[in-house]
């Protein structure tokens, strides 16, 4: 949630509510506010909820780090529960997999299985789907 509205949402949020931007960012502190409850409460007691999702996961596959860069951040992960594992981690492979060779998908699984939490999802989503058109627009 932004001032500009709910970020996955639907992009004319605002358009079809009428918010006032003094509305806007009384729903984004509301929002903040319940979020930062939530996390307090459901993390210790090794919760999860969709929110806490982290589209970070792959920070290695094809990303052309160096030796150094990969063995910091497979040793900042690899460890006993690091801090990434109080977030789903999305590990997404961009475009479904088109235009990588069979080594990039192994480089992709590879760090899925070695660094991935107890909440983790290996991805290859296509392109995502066109917003809907605003109430406003439609009529």
């Amino acid at each position: 949630m932004t001032p500009k509205g709910p970020t996955e949402e639907d992009r004319n949020y605002i358009a079809d509510t009428g918010a006032s931007k003094a509305e806007m960012s009384s729903q984004v502190d509301a929002y903040r506010t319940t979020m930062t409850a939530l996390v307090k409460k459901v993390v210790p007691m090794g919760g999860y909820w969709w929110q806490l999702m982290d589209g970070g996961g792959s920070k290695l596959a094809k990303k052309n780090v160096s030796e150094a860069q990969c063995k910091t951040t497979l040793e900042s992960v690899c460890k006993p529960k690091p801090d990434s594992w109080n977030k789903m981690q999305l590990y997404n492979i961009p475009s479904g997999g088109k235009g990588l060779q069979e080594a990039d998908l192994k480089q992709y699984t590879a760090e899925f299985l070695l660094t991935r939490g107890p909440y983790a999802v290996r991805s290859h989503a296509q392109n995502t789907p066109k917003a809907l058109p605003s109430t406003a627009e439609s009529r």
